[in-house]
């Protein structure tokens, strides 16, 4: 009897084993502590002024940069001179030519700045004109000799057609006989002109019926015989 008692404690410890082996281990208890974690570095989105942001001042560029490298920046500033001055190029609404503009400008500048005056009959200036003294004076002021009437200085320069006028352009009307007025092309079908007596320098237009019917033609003294 005790034998079969003894082999029935084996079998079960036997049994057991197995089970206890299986048997998962305990896990330390979990708390409510938070994780600790790296510090995020803060960003921003890039806001749309940042790229208009102001470059340093160009005194503050200079200043970084060596001596021999500023020393040759001033030399070439020097050599380079002033900036040509801004306004509008000659012509109309400006006192004279831009360097390398043409020659013409000149003319019709200074024949702008007779406006006002009286007109006086065979009168060359400075103080009174005719409308083919006006031209000579304007012309003489440029070193250009223009014959003396205006039915001689037809026959200056080169012929220019209507539709290729520059400043400067010799204008010619028939108010009576051929070629007996002239005037002074400014540009925009505009003219200058002495006109009669009673009447001072003064500013016309070409598509003004009176002189659209009077006009005769044009002469560019510029480019043409003199």
């Amino acid at each position: 009897m005790r034998g079969v008692r003894g082999w029935t404690w084996l079998v079960m410890a036997a049994l057991l084993l197995p089970i206890s082996a299986c048997a998962p281990k305990r896990l330390a208890p979990v708390t409510n502590s938070p994780v600790p974690r790296p510090p995020r570095q803060a960003t921003a989105p890039a806001a749309a002024s940042d790229s208009l942001r102001l470059a340093p001042s160009a005194a503050t560029a200079l200043d970084s940069l060596p001596a021999e490298w500023r020393a040759l920046l001033e030399q070439a500033a020097a050599e380079a001179g002033p900036p040509a001055p801004g306004g509008p190029a000659a012509g109309a609404g400006a006192d004279g030519p831009a360097d390398g503009a043409w020659p013409g400008e000149e003319a019709a500048a200074l024949a702008r700045t007779q406006v006002g005056k009286p007109y006086g009959w065979g009168a060359t200036g400075p103080e009174r004109f005719d409308c083919s003294g006006l031209a000579l004076y304007v012309y003489r002021q440029l070193g250009i000799a223009l014959p003396r009437v205006s039915a001689d200085q037809a026959s200056t320069g080169v012929h220019v057609d209507r539709t290729e006028l520059r400043p400067g352009d010799l204008v010619f009307f028939s108010l009576r006989s051929a070629f007996d007025h002239v005037g002074i092309f400014l540009g925009n079908n505009r003219f200058v002109h002495a006109p009669r007596r009673q009447e001072p320098v003064r500013i016309d237009n070409l598509d003004d019926a009176w002189w659209n019917r009077a006009y005769k033609g044009a002469r560019r003294v510029f480019g043409g015989d003199r």
